[in-house]
């Protein structure tokens, strides 16, 4: 092994981004599982989310931030390098989803999906990207969503539009870096029951989710777990700018 594998293979650091709980916690934990210790931010305090990883033996660092805030990133990062070190995998899993018909759709509130869907996405990835050009070994993988080609679902306007510029954005970022041995893909995954979307969506509804999946069964976030561990895998080397769908062989009538 060569003296710039083994300073890869040693920065065996992670940032999740959006893991307070539900999807972005079940990632947290999956590359803790894989020997990684794993930095978290969300809006909200990640205590319980940095106790768990803890518990699995890892090094963890929990920050309440803003990823769509320059300042608030910046102060994660450095927390991050100073007390883990340089970062080899990045999950964006930050975003938000409001429903509401496009003609009552407010210029705050499409710049606040774009703020949460778009910028965390350039500010977190550009806080990291420096740390894994210099290993020259990294996996940045972003989440985009089946919705964003789901003609049938009415009232999302800013929320497809941004799902597609994360897209647009694993793409094109995934030209630019694949020289320094990173990959940008992202994963696609149709609903997830998560216990804060359980509050939102009635049972009824989670019945015509399953009835529109080729497999009926709802996602939930276990089940995005294999295709994460097999992104930041070395086996993925040559996997880069996919979108990977997770949904089910989703279907629309």
């Amino acid at each position: 092994m060569n003296d710039r594998s083994q300073t890869a293979e040693q920065a065996r650091v992670a940032v999740v981004t959006g893991a307070a709980s539900g999807l972005g916690a079940a990632f947290a934990g999956r590359l803790a599982e894989l020997g990684y210790d794993i930095a978290v931010c969300d809006l909200e305090p990640c205590d319980k989310t940095v106790a768990a990883l803890r518990r699995l033996g890892r090094r963890a660092l929990g920050c309440a931030a803003d990823a769509a805030s320059p300042t608030d990133v910046d102060r994660f990062a450095r927390s991050v390098h100073e007390q883990l070190g340089p970062v080899r995998v990045l999950v964006n899993n930050v975003g938000i989803s409001p429903y509401t018909p496009f003609e009552q759709v407010t210029l705050e509130e499409w710049r606040r999906v774009m703020a949460a869907n778009l910028d965390s996405l350039f500010l977190i990835t550009r806080a990291f990207l420096e740390d894994m050009k210099a290993l020259r070994w990294g996996r940045i993988v972003n989440m985009t969503s089946a919705l964003a080609w789901d003609a049938q679902r009415r009232d999302v306007v800013p929320y497809v539009t941004s799902k597609l510029g994360v897209l647009g954005f694993t793409r094109s970022l995934a030209t630019e870096v694949g020289q320094y041995g990173i990959t940008v893909n992202a994963i696609c995954p149709g609903i997830i029951r998560t216990a804060r979307l359980d509050e939102r969506v009635p049972e009824r509804q989670w019945e015509i989710y399953r009835e529109r999946q080729a497999i009926k069964t709802i996602a939930e976030p276990a089940d995005l777990l294999a295709a994460l561990s097999l992104l930041v895998s070395d086996d993925a080397r040559l996997m880069t700018a996919v979108n990977l769908p997770v949904h089910g062989g989703r279907v629309w009538p």
